[in-house]
Parts: structure tokens; C-alpha cells; sequence
């Protein structure tokens, strides 16, 4: 993707049309997949591959889990919070696999998000949501997983990820966004330690990137579950939920449970029993 594809937006401008965003985000569907594994790892008993697969001509890895016993097995997708490993959302993974469900816990690519140079950061989510469609073609050709129940679970900028995919993707037919925030809300903490700019910088900033708001792409899904799930002491995500519940299709649901950013074993036990009934 180049960034050079990105339509110029400037403050003032109509957000382009959705078919034209959505034309971003083409990727070359023949590219082969390169699949590759290496040794595998254990978490809480539960084996773990160490793969690879290839998307616009990088590597990009990923951690398999696969359950026991005969599939095809439905899986979901785990995308992590901003600069976390793939094995952070280990636990959970096992868990579901101990349930009958397969995982791929996905990286995020090399590239860095929220740089606030406005069109490095939409082509850094147009790259990173190539690289998860690559990881939804790669799931297609695996004998032991049902490609016809594929859900997401996202945490903070994962959750942003996904948030973009529901505009993009039939595939997946469950959502949970866990902290998901909005493209330009920020805290006033966030605005200092991230170096928010301001004014008209921020203004110039925020209109190019309205082309990857993603309460718009979650307003253009068609017929999957969706769970937002928020800690009542994340300003920033409880800001966001309000402006996704009212984008989202009919039938959203919304969780607000007692903590901050991350997820407690309550938000975990609430949401994985959601995806076992709506997977």
C-alpha cells in the first residue's frame, strides 16, 4: 500500500465515499502465503505454533492453537494491544482451547501507529488490516479449522484494528472490542505522553485520518455479533463505546465491568462466554 493511493482530505472536506475506502485496503489476493512454522511453545498446557505467513511481501508471524481431538474446530482471531506481543492474549487462547476453539494470535506488523504524520498512520492500518485478511485467507486453507466461524477479539489498538475489519470483512462473524478506542479522542494524559499535536496541526491531522474512522466502518457491517466491552475507569474507551454503540448495527451489546484499560478475569471470563454463545 502507498501511501500515495490515500485520497488528500483537509479540514472542511466530505470524508470521500465509502466504496472509495474501501478500495484502500485491496490486497493482492494471489500473493502466495508462504506458510511457514517453527518450534512451538506451551501455555498453560496448551501448545502453541510459532508461524508465519506472508503479506505484501513481509513476513508476517503469528502463534496457532489448535485443540485436541477432531475438527474442524471454529477459531478466533486475537489481535494485541499497541506494542504488545502476539502471546499476551496466551491465556485466553488456552482457555478457549480447552473449549474446543482454535486460536490465531496475530503480531502487530512493524510499522508504528499514531506517529500523528496523518498519512504514515492511515497507511499503517490500511498495512496492518491487509495482514489480518492475509491471516483470514490463511485460516481458509486449513483442513482443522471451520472457516465459516471465525470470530475477533481485539484489546486497545487491536480493537481499533478490528474495529476497521468489521467495515471490510463477511468472514468474521463475532466481534469483541475490548477498549476500543476512537481515531481522534484522546485523554488529556494520552495528549501529553503522545505528543497529541494541537490546533491547526491537529486539525490538518484529524481531517486526513478521517478516512480511517472507524466508527464509520463499524456502521457498515453486515450482520455480525458485536460486544464492546469497557473498565468504567478508561475515560478515553467509555468515551468511544457511546459513539460505536450508536454506529454500530442493531443488536450491539455493550459491557461496562469495574477496572481501567486492560481486561480483568471477570471482563475475560464475561466476554469469552459471549463468544462460545455467539461463535
Amino acid at each position: 500500500m502507498s501511501p500515495a493511493a490515500i485520497p488528500v482530505v483537509k479540514p472542511g472536506d466530505k470524508p470521500p465515499s465509502f466504496s472509495k475506502l474501501k478500495a484502500l485496503y485491496a490486497y493482492d489476493t494471489s500473493e502466495p502465503l508462504g506458510f511457514e512454522e517453527d518450534y512451538p511453545l506451551s501455555v498453560a498446557g496448551v501448545p502453541l505454533r510459532q508461524i508465519t505467513f506472508t503479506s505484501g511481501g513481509y513476513k508476517a508471524k503469528a502463534l496457532l492453537v489448535v485443540p485436541e481431538g477432531e475438527g474442524p474446530f471454529p477459531v478466533v482471531v486475537y489481535a494485541p494491544g499497541w506494542t504488545m506481543p502476539a502471546i499476551s492474549n496466551a491465556d485466553c487462547a488456552a482457555a478457549l482451547a480447552k473449549k474446543g476453539y482454535a486460536g490465531l494470535l496475530t503480531e502487530e506488523p512493524n510499522t508504528a501507529f499514531f506517529t500523528f504524520d496523518a498519512r504514515t498512520d492511515v497507511a499503517a492500518y490500511v498495512r496492518y488490516a491487509a495482514q489480518e485478511r492475509r491471516a483470514l485467507d490463511l485460516l481458509q486453507t486449513m483442513p482443522e479449522i471451520d472457516a465459516q466461524r471465525i470470530g475477533f477479539f481485539g484489546w486497545s489498538n487491536g480493537a481499533f484494528l478490528g474495529s476497521l475489519l468489521a467495515g471490510l470483512e463477511d468472514r468474521i462473524k463475532a466481534y469483541v472490542f475490548l477498549g476500543a478506542p476512537g481515531t481522534t479522542t484522546f485523554t488529556a494524559e494520552e495528549k501529553k505522553s503522545m505528543g497529541v499535536p494541537t490546533g491547526a496541526k491537529f486539525a490538518r491531522w484529524a481531517a486526513q485520518v478521517s478516512v480511517i474512522d472507524n466508527f464509520a466502518y463499524v456502521g457498515r457491517n453486515n450482520g455480525a455479533q458485536m460486544l464492546f466491552i469497557n473498565g468504567k475507569d478508561d475515560p478515553n474507551a467509555m468515551h468511544a463505546a457511546k459513539a460505536f454503540l450508536a454506529a454500530a448495527p442493531k443488536g450491539a451489546t455493550w459491557k461496562v465491568y469495574s477496572g481501567g484499560h486492560g481486561a480483568t478475569p471477570a471482563a475475560d471470563k464475561y466476554w469469552q462466554a459471549w463468544m462460545l454463545k455467539n461463535l
